[in-house]
């Protein structure tokens, strides 16, 4: 291949700024292997799915590509929303049923991606809940790294989900490094009682853990912290309620008694983890603060 065939390429690439259409009409003046090159490893790098009949069209046709060339789309971010895994969904509109992408799916599109995705984000309409065939998929994504479990703004979440079924779900993730969780979630009760009882060894080694404090309570992060502490390095909270907070409080007064309510409930978290931890992120400014007082 020359070097003025590679630098044709370039300009539709780059160049960002220019209108939509010459950039899909300059990549079709690259050769053949170019072509391939460039919907292998770039086009469908992240993928998002919203609803079952654009999902199954998707499966349908990569499924019919892989039969007629050895070339086929490689995602490394999938985002699934909404998700519908529960047998229940009494409460929704006949349209909304219809689809909505369930727990079949959801298994092909994971599947599909098997061997290229790295990050996974979940989004579900209802108390986390995964059946074992679904447990069973993500644990044959073996280059998966970043897992992220979130609710829906579509549904009010009510409820934790099952412990038993989260657990089960990271005990199969052994590769994950980075877990983001933005729904109610527990490990089963009593496992982390003791602060000195090491965390299951079949749990694997998360580093990064981020938590979104709007749908978890102090007793859950603590809890999961617990569960990852032997490798948890970075703990990132992020508290989008504490704009609202701030437009509420007007005096100096009442954002004192706020830093000191953090405080507290930032606590128990800190005093567990502050001897292993090396990093502590959050877009709340008085968890820093409250940082400093318990040191």
């Amino acid at each position: 291949m020359s070097r003025d065939t590679i630098h044709g390429t370039t300009p539709g690439i780059a160049n960002r700024s220019e209108n939509a259409r010459r950039q899909p009409a300059g990549l079709r003046l690259v050769c053949r292997a170019w072509a391939d090159w460039l919907y292998e490893q770039h086009l469908h790098r992240m993928l998002t799915f919203k609803s079952a009949s654009r999902s199954l069209a998707f499966i349908e046709h990569q499924l019919g590509t892989r039969s007629t060339t050895r070339v086929h789309a490689r995602c490394q971010h999938l985002q699934v929303y909404p998700l519908w895994t529960c047998e229940d969904a009494h409460h929704l509109d006949s349209g909304d049923k219809q689809d909505m992408i369930n727990s079949e799916i959801l298994e092909q599109l994971l599947d599909l991606f098997s061997d290229t995705v790295t990050t996974l984000d979940l989004y579900f309409l209802h108390p986390f809940s995964i059946r074992p065939q679904t447990i069973q998929a993500i644990g044959r994504m073996k280059g998966l790294k970043t897992l992220g479990l979130h609710g829906s703004n579509m549904v009010a979440m009510e409820g934790t989900g099952h412990p038993a079924c989260f657990e089960r779900l990271i005990a199969e993730a052994q590769g994950l490094k980075w877990l983001r969780l933005a729904l109610p979630v527990l490990l089963p009760a009593g496992i982390h009682a003791d602060l000195n009882m090491p965390a299951p060894s079949r749990y694997p080694a998360i580093i990064h853990l981020e938590l979104k404090l709007d749908d978890l309570s102090p007793e859950m992060i603590l809890n999961i912290s617990l569960a990852f502490r032997p490798s948890l390095k970075v703990l990132t909270l992020e508290d989008n309620s504490l704009s609202e907070e701030m437009e509420e409080m007007g005096g100096l007064e009442d954002m004192e008694e706020m830093e000191e309510m953090d405080a507290e409930l930032l606590r128990p978290i800190y005093e567990t983890l502050q001897e292993s931890i090396e990093g502590l992120s959050t877009n709340n400014i008085n968890y820093f603060t409250s940082t400093h007082r318990l040191t």
